[in-house]
């Protein structure tokens, strides 16, 4: 499988464009370009589309292994397979099912230490995260605040953008949609974190 962010390079280099230059054609920084290409950080699917409407090909291609564009581009083909839980909640909470719905087989380099994959329903996350798009998780037990997680809370599991108030100690979970309201957690709450998001995939491509 190969990385979408050398796929991105490899595009860039073919016609001799700078980063800078791609960057000011996409209108984001040449800081942004950098972490996609390098995969630091997760490309939105805008900035893909782009991306592929830039360089006149298919978004399908960077999520395929035989286009013929990308046949010349050199990657690491080491994989690693992970488990496919139930949905986790970016709406208004699903019952937190931990079977195994399938397993995903992906390269390392995307990855990203990830331990276990998760479809979302519900569209509170969006524009960043859609319904039945399938995010990848890392777990763990603490994030910094302003992290995408996923998170038990009362028997549902959410998805959810997470803030720590270290004066106060208060937590809240917040959804990138407006229309939802934040999800303030107390005392009386059984709650914990169960992983951070370090990566987003629509699967149906």
């Amino acid at each position: 499988m190969y990385s979408i962010g050398d796929k991105i390079a490899y595009l860039r280099k073919k016609i001799g464009l700078k980063q800078e230059e791609l960057a000011e054609e996409l209108e984001i920084s040449r800081q942004s370009l950098l972490n996609y290409e390098t995969e630091k950080r997760q490309i939105p699917i805008d900035i893909l589309s782009k991306i592929a409407v830039f360089f006149k090909i298919p978004i399908e291609a960077f999520f395929l292994d035989d286009y013929d564009e990308f046949k010349e581009v050199k990657t690491n083909n080491s994989t690693i397979k992970i488990p496919i839980i139930s949905r986790a909640s970016a709406g208004l909470g699903v019952y937190g099912r931990d079977e195994i719905l399938d397993w995903l087989e992906i390269s390392k380099s995307i990855a990203k230490n990830a331990t276990f994959a998760t479809f979302i329903d519900g569209d509170s996350m969006e524009p960043n995260i859609h319904d039945d798009d399938l995010v990848l998780v890392q777990e763990v037990s603490m994030l910094d605040s302003g992290e995408i997680g996923i998170f038990f809370l009362n028997d549902d599991v959410y998805c959810k953008k997470f803030q720590y108030n270290e004066f106060t100690k208060e937590i809240i979970l917040k959804s990138i949609n407006p229309k939802y309201k934040p999800k303030e957690i107390t005392s009386e709450d059984d709650f914990r974190i169960i992983g951070r998001v370090v990566a987003v995939f629509d699967y149906t491509i």
